[in-house]
Protein backbone atom coordinates (compact mmCIF):
# COMPACT_ATOMS: atom_id res chain seq x y z
CA UNK A 1 0.00 0.00 0.00
CA UNK A 2 1.00 3.33 -0.85
CA UNK A 3 2.23 5.82 1.99
CA UNK A 4 -0.32 8.36 -0.10
CA UNK A 5 -3.77 8.44 0.00
CA UNK A 6 -5.00 9.16 -3.34
CA UNK A 7 -7.04 12.25 -3.45
CA UNK A 8 -8.75 15.08 -5.73
CA UNK A 9 -8.50 18.83 -5.61
CA UNK A 10 -10.28 21.83 -8.03
CA UNK A 11 -9.41 24.68 -9.34
CA UNK A 12 -12.48 25.68 -9.87
CA UNK A 13 -13.06 29.32 -11.92
CA UNK A 14 -16.13 31.79 -12.14
CA UNK A 15 -16.98 33.57 -15.18
CA UNK A 16 -14.16 36.04 -14.78
CA UNK A 17 -10.69 33.05 -13.55
CA UNK A 18 -11.00 34.09 -9.99
CA UNK A 19 -10.37 30.94 -8.14
CA UNK A 20 -13.28 29.45 -5.68
CA UNK A 21 -11.48 28.86 -2.16
CA UNK A 22 -13.53 27.75 0.69
CA UNK A 23 -12.52 28.05 4.70
CA UNK A 24 -12.78 25.25 6.74
CA UNK A 25 -15.13 25.05 9.56
CA UNK A 26 -12.50 23.09 12.13
CA UNK A 27 -9.43 25.29 11.43
CA UNK A 28 -10.71 29.05 12.07
CA UNK A 29 -9.16 30.86 9.18
CA UNK A 30 -7.65 28.54 7.11
CA UNK A 31 -8.84 28.03 3.52
CA UNK A 32 -8.40 25.50 0.80
CA UNK A 33 -10.07 24.04 -2.69
CA UNK A 34 -12.25 21.35 -2.27
CA UNK A 35 -10.59 17.97 -2.50
CA UNK A 36 -11.14 14.50 -0.85
CA UNK A 37 -10.20 11.34 -1.16
CA UNK A 38 -10.48 8.55 -3.74
CA UNK A 39 -12.87 5.89 -2.49
CA UNK A 40 -12.55 2.30 -3.83
CA UNK A 41 -13.45 1.20 -7.29
CA UNK A 42 -13.47 5.54 -8.36
CA UNK A 43 -12.09 7.20 -10.85
CA UNK A 44 -10.50 10.70 -10.75
CA UNK A 45 -13.83 12.48 -12.55
CA UNK A 46 -16.17 10.20 -10.49
CA UNK A 47 -14.47 11.08 -6.97
CA UNK A 48 -13.91 14.86 -7.92
CA UNK A 49 -17.88 15.23 -8.67
CA UNK A 50 -18.34 13.27 -5.45
CA UNK A 51 -16.58 15.44 -3.25
CA UNK A 52 -17.82 18.27 -4.90
CA UNK A 53 -21.23 18.03 -4.65
CA UNK A 54 -20.28 17.07 -0.95
CA UNK A 55 -18.52 19.51 0.08
CA UNK A 56 -19.77 22.74 -2.27
CA UNK A 57 -23.15 21.33 -2.67
CA UNK A 58 -22.79 21.42 -6.64
CA UNK A 59 -20.97 19.46 -9.15
CA UNK A 60 -22.13 21.62 -12.26
CA UNK A 61 -18.56 22.17 -13.50
CA UNK A 62 -16.70 22.00 -16.88
CA UNK A 63 -13.31 20.47 -16.93
CA UNK A 64 -10.97 22.69 -19.23
CA UNK A 65 -7.75 20.46 -17.92
CA UNK A 66 -6.29 17.79 -15.42
CA UNK A 67 -2.89 17.77 -14.58
CA UNK A 68 -1.10 14.70 -15.68
CA UNK A 69 1.82 15.09 -12.50
CA UNK A 70 0.03 14.87 -9.26
CA UNK A 71 1.45 16.47 -6.48
CA UNK A 72 2.08 15.11 -2.99
CA UNK A 73 2.02 16.66 0.21
CA UNK A 74 2.79 15.32 3.72
CA UNK A 75 0.44 15.62 6.81
CA UNK A 76 1.80 17.01 10.04
CA UNK A 77 2.35 14.43 12.50
CA UNK A 78 -0.91 14.77 14.54
CA UNK A 79 -2.75 14.94 11.28
CA UNK A 80 -2.20 11.29 9.92
CA UNK A 81 -4.86 8.92 9.66
CA UNK A 82 -5.85 6.07 8.07
CA UNK A 83 -2.39 4.93 7.80
CA UNK A 84 -0.64 6.96 5.08
CA UNK A 85 1.68 10.79 5.94
CA UNK A 86 -0.04 12.30 3.73
CA UNK A 87 -1.94 12.70 -0.08
CA UNK A 88 -1.44 12.13 -3.37
CA UNK A 89 -3.33 14.55 -5.42
CA UNK A 90 -4.50 14.66 -9.20
CA UNK A 91 -5.46 18.06 -9.67
CA UNK A 92 -8.16 19.70 -11.84
CA UNK A 93 -8.77 23.22 -13.42
CA UNK A 94 -12.55 23.51 -14.05
CA UNK A 95 -15.47 26.22 -14.25
CA UNK A 96 -17.77 26.50 -12.08
CA UNK A 97 -21.48 26.50 -13.78
CA UNK A 98 -23.58 26.13 -11.26
CA UNK A 99 -23.97 28.00 -7.29
CA UNK A 100 -22.33 26.88 -4.43
CA UNK A 101 -24.22 26.23 -2.05
CA UNK A 102 -22.51 25.20 1.48
CA UNK A 103 -25.14 25.30 3.57
CA UNK A 104 -27.33 22.14 2.04
CA UNK A 105 -23.84 20.49 1.29
CA UNK A 106 -23.55 16.72 2.53
CA UNK A 107 -20.69 17.95 4.73
CA UNK A 108 -19.78 20.54 6.45
CA UNK A 109 -16.31 20.92 5.75
CA UNK A 110 -16.78 24.50 4.80
CA UNK A 111 -18.28 27.56 6.62
CA UNK A 112 -17.59 30.66 3.71
CA UNK A 113 -15.80 30.59 0.51
CA UNK A 114 -14.77 33.82 -1.95
CA UNK A 115 -13.28 34.73 -4.83
CA UNK A 116 -10.15 35.45 -5.19
CA UNK A 117 -7.58 36.04 -8.28
CA UNK A 118 -4.16 33.70 -8.14
CA UNK A 119 -2.10 36.29 -6.47
CA UNK A 120 -4.90 36.46 -3.63
CA UNK A 121 -4.61 32.90 -3.31
CA UNK A 122 -0.66 32.35 -2.62
CA UNK A 123 -1.75 34.26 -0.23
CA UNK A 124 -4.18 32.95 1.42
CA UNK A 125 -3.54 29.38 1.60
CA UNK A 126 -1.20 28.80 4.82
CA UNK A 127 -0.47 25.58 6.27
CA UNK A 128 0.60 21.94 5.02
CA UNK A 129 -0.95 22.30 1.72
CA UNK A 130 0.30 25.59 0.41
CA UNK A 131 3.79 24.21 -1.14
CA UNK A 132 1.44 21.44 -2.87
CA UNK A 133 -1.03 24.08 -4.03
CA UNK A 134 0.96 26.37 -5.24
CA UNK A 135 2.93 24.27 -7.71
CA UNK A 136 -0.29 23.04 -9.18
CA UNK A 137 -1.70 26.54 -9.65
CA UNK A 138 1.81 27.40 -11.16
CA UNK A 139 1.42 24.58 -13.45
CA UNK A 140 -1.86 25.50 -14.42
CA UNK A 141 -1.01 29.02 -14.96
CA UNK A 142 2.09 27.76 -17.13
CA UNK A 143 -0.29 25.72 -19.13
CA UNK A 144 -3.35 28.30 -18.95
CA UNK A 145 -1.81 32.15 -18.86
CA UNK A 146 -4.86 33.83 -20.00
CA UNK A 147 -7.80 31.73 -18.16
CA UNK A 148 -6.63 31.78 -14.66
CA UNK A 149 -7.04 35.76 -12.80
Amino acid sequence: MSTYRQNVAAFLLNDTGHILLCQRSDEYKTWQLPQGGIDTGEDVTTALMRELTEEIGTNDIQIIHQLEQKIKYDWPEHARKYGFVGQEQTYFLAKLLGKVDIENAVDDEFVDYTWVDAKEFKLRISGFKKGAYIKALDLLIEKFPTVIA
